[in-house]
């Protein structure tokens, strides 16, 4: 019998390790682009073309108490202000064999500062120009 378990994801972003994330989908991982793009000809034979485009996007969600929250807030600012925020990401599910590796990636923009009676999240965007996804199964 399998078992998912939340515990058991590992998220490094630079130097931090993330783990106070909010309910919900706290980790999502997506490409830019389809991996290959299809070309059917005037007699209806087929072909299709690589992109090569690993580019995509990481959205974490931290809670908005979290105080992970000014490590990514630091993070942004050091890129802001002197180009340094550009660090590696690995994800990986350590009770399956789930595992995504971005060798370069920056945040993209602040999170929305929204504020209410319940708290909420903290979604932080990253970008990268290279993503490797693996979804073996958790």
């Amino acid at each position: 019998m399998e078992t998912w378990d939340l515990k058991e994801m590992k998220l490094v972003i630079g130097p931090y390790i993330l783990s106070d994330f909010e309910e919900g989908d706290v980790l999502v991982v997506t490409r830019d682009e389809v991996s290959f793009t299809k070309q059917i000809g005037a007699t209806g034979e087929g072909s299709r073309s690589k992109t090569n485009n690993r580019a995509g996007k990481i959205t974490v969600r931290l809670k908005q108490t979290s105080s992970q929250n000014a490590s990514m807030s630091a993070l942004m600012l050091a890129d802001e202000l002197t180009n340094s925020g550009v660090v590696p990401l690995v994800a990986m599910d350590n009770s399956g064999t789930d595992k995504h590796v971005a060798k370069y990636v920056w945040i993209e923009k602040p999170p929305d500062a929204a504020y209410g009676r319940d708290g909420g999240a903290r979604e932080w965007v990253f970008d990268t120009d290279d993503v490797m996804m693996f979804l073996g199964g958790s």
